[in-house]
């Protein structure tokens, strides 16, 4: 599933915040979402566009005092992102890791880190789960990768990336990274062998 973010080539790649970002998630839907069916640990948060502000984002966070409160991100174009503290980012993606140990947006009162990612929404059309196994990426049929290369890690599935100088030098051993998709890399060894 394509988002605007794609565009600049550093769209989101976390599965979660590609959901966030392609469902209508409203404020209103935020909060009772960090409340449904307790209330979420503190720093637990989701992100979403702004339903105020055409074309930003919106963090609704559960701070530390049990408070719910909802901060704007900027959208400073070419995939860029930014806060009100004046902090800017290269994407989405940066800031939330960045602000998975400092206080967000910045330590001032009871601020806590972004750091449990909130995937049960309430008021939503489609589940996370059902989302998850929309956009599953194709299984893997490539049968030449040596069994020196492991397994991708949780974090890293979804995509591959393809050395295509490797392939030159030896057919039977390509090197590959987490960022591209695996039907090009499959595509490409049938094109080399």
């Amino acid at each position: 599933m394509s988002l605007p973010e794609d565009i600049y080539g550093g769209g989101p790649q976390d599965t979660l915040v590609r959901y966030w970002l392609s469902t209508t998630i409203t404020r209103d839907m935020a909060e009772i979402s960090l409340c449904t069916p307790r209330l979420a640990d503190p720093g637990s948060f989701i992100l979403r566009r702004s339903t105020t502000s055409s074309g930003n984002y919106a963090i609704s966070v559960m701070e530390k005092d049990g408070q719910i409160r909802h901060y704007q991100v900027t959208d400073l174009g070419m995939g860029q992102v930014g806060l009100v503290t004046g902090q800017a980012f290269d994407n989405l993606e940066e800031l939330l890791l960045f602000f998975y140990e400092q206080p967000f947006p910045d330590g001032v009162g009871p601020r806590t880190p972004l750091t449990i990612m909130h995937q049960d929404l309430v008021g939503v059309e489609l589940g996370f789960e059902e989302y998850e196994q929309m956009v599953a990426p194709m299984p893997q049929t490539l049968l030449s990768i040596p069994p020196r290369f492991s397994p991708l890690l949780p974090k890293q599935r979804g995509s591959l990336t393809l050395d295509c100088f490797a392939l030159k030098e030896n057919r039977h051993s390509p090197l590959f990274s987490p960022a591209c998709s695996g039907v090009l890399a499959h595509w490409l060894l049938a094109f080399v062998a």
